[in-house]
């Protein structure tokens, strides 16, 4: 359970991050589920040795930093916003058909009934 918080707290930290136009370098359990390309806008690594390298070689190699960090911004926004998940959501809910709305719609109504 600690693990399984640690680790959703790890992804809100990348897409901050993502969204604050910065490098960003991560083990792959911690980026899991995120749609992130290795290499162009994150850069993963899971041993000691290779995450400290990454960082290094970020820290050393600006433009390389700036572009990774400015596809990271760009993922983010084209993925991640809350203008593209409502869309997502929306066009997640349009799918459900006819009479699965018309059962939701009629629980909906129940439970405003029973509350009033």
């Amino acid at each position: 359970m600690v693990e399984c918080i640690r680790t959703k707290f790890t992804r809100l930290k990348i897409l901050e991050s993502a969204a604050a136009g910065k490098a960003i370098v991560s083990t792959r359990l911690g980026a899991e589920g995120l749609d992130f390309v290795d290499g162009e806008e994150i850069i993963l690594a899971d041993s000691p040795e290779d995450f400290s390298a990454a960082v290094v070689d970020l820290l050393e190699n600006e433009p390389k930093r700036r572009a990774l960090a400015m596809a990271a911004r760009k993922r983010v926004v084209e993925r991640y916003s809350y203008t593209n998940l409502r869309q997502t959501l929306v066009r997640a809910l349009s799918t459900i058909d006819g009479s699965k709305r018309s059962r939701l719609e009629t629980a909906d109504a129940r439970k405003e009934a029973a509350v009033i």
